[in-house]
């Protein structure tokens, strides 16, 4: 029967990709959500700056356009900031998915050894197998013979 003397590795190997693409699954879905808010800002600001222009036909004071103006450069500076927070979110799914190819590398490199040992396992008792036929019909001849 095969054993592979290194299984416990491979298991430590299987498990550490595993909460590897966790990690990265985790941080992909953190960067979609910080994305979202990055347009539901953008959004925002183009909404304000639509209901400015509306405004420019009508009547409306200069504490309304004021009003109007800081609070379309309040978005703009949230948007600035919520795009830093996209890049370093970006950055942190970068490394985990190079943290996932490492550890998949890994694993799959065990898995090439474990296949490449029980392949040798086989020939090995396929060889073994038939010195023992061979053995067994040069006994059965030596007996005829007799």
């Amino acid at each position: 029967m095969f054993t592979f003397k290194l299984q416990p590795a491979l298991n430590y190997r299987k498990s550490i990709e595993e909460k590897k693409l966790v990690d990265f699954s985790d941080g992909k879905k953190l960067l979609e959500k910080e994305i979202e808010r990055l347009e539901a800002i953008q959004n925002e600001r183009a909404e304000l700056l639509g209901q400015l222009k509306k405004m420019q036909g009508g009547h409306f004071s200069a504490a309304d356009v004021a009003l109007y103006l800081s609070y379309i450069e309040l978005c703009k500076e949230k948007k600035n900031r919520q795009r830093e927070v996209v890049q370093k979110a970006s950055r942190e799914v970068d490394a985990q998915r190079e943290a996932l190819l490492e550890s998949v590398k890994n694993r799959k490199s065990m898995d090439v050894l474990k296949e490449r040992q029980f392949q040798e396992y086989q020939e090995n008792t396929a060889a073994f197998e038939r010195r023992t036929a061979d053995e067994t019909a040069v006994l059965r001849f030596a007996r005829r013979n007799k």
